[in-house]
């Protein structure tokens, strides 16, 4: 979960935390997008698996390996590692907690 640097610290409403998430640029495949997000906001060099194949909003899923180290960008500044429950309840709208839910079934 991220926290939105341009609130402040002490911001906790709706989109205060959030997963990370971005903009394809132009031309841009989605999949080399989800990496590309990922390294920009966390400085995670994962490769994100496809969850789900929406054209308008698709959703991926990357397992971080214990101890990584995580590098925000300027656009957070703060995060936290948190389970499903507490993910769900921290952030808006219903279909981000509700992605999360699919990717945490995806992994078992």
């Amino acid at each position: 979960m991220l926290h939105r640097a341009h609130r402040g610290l002490d911001y906790h409403g709706d989109w205060a935390w959030g997963s990370p998430s971005g903009c394809r640029l132009r031309g841009e495949a989605v999949e080399a997008c989800a990496q590309r997000e990922l390294l920009e906001e966390t400085g995670l060099n994962l490769e994100p698996a496809l969850l789900l194949d929406d054209e308008r909003w698709p959703e991926f899923v990357v397992e971080v390996p214990p101890g990584a180290e995580v590098r925000l960008s300027a656009e957070h500044n703060g995060y936290r590692w948190v389970d499903l429950d507490s993910a769900t309840n921290l952030i808006k709208p219903e279909r981000v907690p509700a992605q999360l839910r699919r990717a945490a079934g995806a992994r078992h």
